[in-house]
């Protein structure tokens, strides 16, 4: 059956993420606070993260309760709650220090294996999206990831780009793949003519199969329960395209 769209998750599937240590988070915790603000950080990385964890809870709840399933927070909000003195900053210097803060606590990086897909579906005439619970510095790592490979934002249909922080609730909501079918729907592309591409069984697979699409499960190796499950490489020499 070939495939005329693929559907990307961010995180482990187009991003590998690496988290750092407390002690390495702390270290660079205090160095972006002293650039951005000039002196030392009166609250540790440790502290910020549990206010904001405590917010995000608190946001959560009063969500769900309004019968939102899956919810999702605006960060930038989150960081200006918890972190009061961002106030103070310039939209541009805010913009960088919520990008820069994001670096506190992981890495991430493009694997080539994944660049070489990307090309090669683009070349087939493949149509790409994103489906991803993320913010909006997530868009600014990806986009850096892409450049070192020669490649740009500009590769994925944005009307096929489901980036949770805009809608404000996230996978594995069923209104995340609705969403993106029916704009599949009026590009003339049938449910099984459409591939997720995801770490996730939860929140890729599983959602993804109620709407009959098609799946590629990433992963080192393959699993029994999924059949279509394993590497990129693995991935494009199975794979027909429309």
């Amino acid at each position: 059956m070939a495939t005329k769209a693929f559907i990307f998750d961010i995180y482990k599937t187009l991003l590998n993420v690496t988290f750092r240590t407390p002690e390495e988070r702390e270290e660079l915790w205090q160095k972006l606070y002293m650039r951005f603000f000039g002196k030392n950080a009166f609250i540790s990385f440790q502290a910020f993260s549990e206010e904001c964890d405590r917010l995000i809870s608190w946001q959560h709840e009063q969500l769900k309760s309004r019968g939102i399933i899956f919810p999702e927070i605006n960060w930038e909000e989150i960081v200006k709650l918890a972190l009061p003195e961002v106030l103070n900053l310039k939209e541009s210097e805010f913009d960088d220090f919520i990008f820069q803060q994001s670096r506190v606590w992981h890495s991430v990086e493009m694997q080539p294996e994944v660049a070489d897909f990307l090309k090669f579906a683009k070349s087939k005439g493949a149509i790409l999206g994103i489906a991803s619970n993320c913010q909006n510095y997530t868009l600014r790592e990806l986009e850096a990831a892409l450049k070192q490979f020669g490649l740009s934002m500009g590769i994925f249909e944005s009307d096929l780009c489901f980036y949770s922080y805009r809608y404000g609730f996230s996978k594995p909501n069923p209104h995340v793949f609705r969403i993106l079918n029916i704009r599949l729907e009026n590009m003339g592309i049938k449910p099984h003519e459409t591939m997720m591409i995801g770490d996730s069984i939860e929140n890729d697979i599983l959602p993804s199969r109620q709407f009959n699409w098609d799946y590629w499960l990433i992963n080192d190796i393959k699993l029994d329960l999924y059949e279509n499950s394993g590497t990129w490489n693995e991935l494009k020499s199975k794979i027909k395209m429309g």
